[in-house]
């Protein structure tokens, strides 16, 4: 069990904490906790579900957050491609994301990912804390942002296929720096479609259409 004694005070006040699990996605069982109890009920629910819970220092939300996609070789001595991206978050996931330079940024992701001994597609996530760059979550995969990557020039699949399967020697040092929305949007279907659909159960000479509203 986790020993409180390191956890409470500061000041003789709570130190607010961030507990989430290991395991999962987004922001799923993710808690930021400001009282005790808080912190107990965090950590038996992420328990209760068989992952394990990480601790985590609380950063403020008003500091700038990034995703870094950094591509290792097959051998973990070289890094093949590293991008950077401000990003504003909805429901855990990236809705708004600026891609430019932040070179600071790419390269601590770029040390931590060399040291860690990792290969292949390692994401990094950071916020800049009084102009430092403060890694708080690093994951051995692809991410969700790498399609964003691969419009900005960055295609982190092809690179590791590349690499890994044919054997390429690859180094890709530039990409475009854009700014990425992600939206919603709405299907229409005729209402008869549906009914058909519905009663047979098949979807059949789908009509469905989008709406270009600009």
């Amino acid at each position: 069990m986790w020993n409180l004694h390191y956890l409470k005070i500061r000041k003789g006040s709570f130190v607010i904490l961030v507990f989430q699990p290991r395991e999962g996605y987004g922001s799923l069982y993710c808690y930021i906790t400001n009282s005790t109890e808080e912190l107990d009920s965090a950590i038996l629910t992420i328990e209760k579900v068989g992952w394990h819970p990480v601790l985590q220092e609380y950063l403020d939300g008003q500091n700038p957050e990034f995703t870094s996609g950094i591509t290792v070789n097959k051998i973990g001595k070289k890094v093949m491609s590293s991008i950077a991206m401000r990003r504003i978050i909805k429901n855990g996931q990236t809705y708004k994301a600026f891609i430019d330079e932040y070179r600071d940024v790419r390269k601590s992701a770029e040390e931590v990912a060399l040291k860690l001994g990792g290969t292949s597609a390692i994401n990094v996530q950071a916020k800049l804390v009084n102009d430092k760059t403060k890694i708080f979550e690093i994951n051995p995969r692809f991410s969700a942002t790498s399609p964003i990557r691969a419009v900005a020039g960055i295609n982190e699949p092809d690179i590791i296929f590349r690499n890994n399967v044919l054997d390429e020697q690859i180094e890709v040092e530039s990409y475009q720096k854009l700014v990425c929305m992600r939206y919603w949007n709405e299907v229409y279907v005729p209402y008869s479609t549906y009914e058909m659909t519905h009663k047979t159960g098949k979807a059949e000479n789908v009509n469905s259409f989008i709406v270009d509203y600009f």
